[in-house]
């Protein structure tokens, strides 16, 4: 059976809004704001949670709290990822009529 992956992070659809939606709400739970550079996200989201974390939380994979906010941040992400994504494609639905 053929098999097609892509990257769909900008490639297809823009994953950024949702991916740091997941970070802000990481973030949150751990009573901290969310980032205020949000150019610094869409620029780091292509590196995944790696990057958004590095940047959410100022560390490394090397950092010991790293598993347990990787596991999180993908949960979350599962179970949002295509909330802003969804609402993207019914405003641009209604604004082409």
């Amino acid at each position: 059976m053929p098999l097609v992956l892509f990257d769909l992070d900008g490639t297809l659809v823009d994953s950024c809004p949702d991916l740091c939606a997941s970070l802000n709400r990481i973030r949150r739970s751990e009573n901290l704001a969310p980032p205020s550079l949000q150019r610094t996200q869409r620029m780091t989201a292509a590196a995944g949670a790696r990057g958004l974390l590095k940047i959410g939380f100022d560390i490394t994979d090397q950092d010991p709290r790293f598993p347990e906010l990787k596991e999180r941040f993908l949960s979350d992400y599962q179970n949002h990822c295509a909330e802003k994504f969804a609402a993207l494609m019914a405003s641009n639905k209604h604004s082409r009529k």
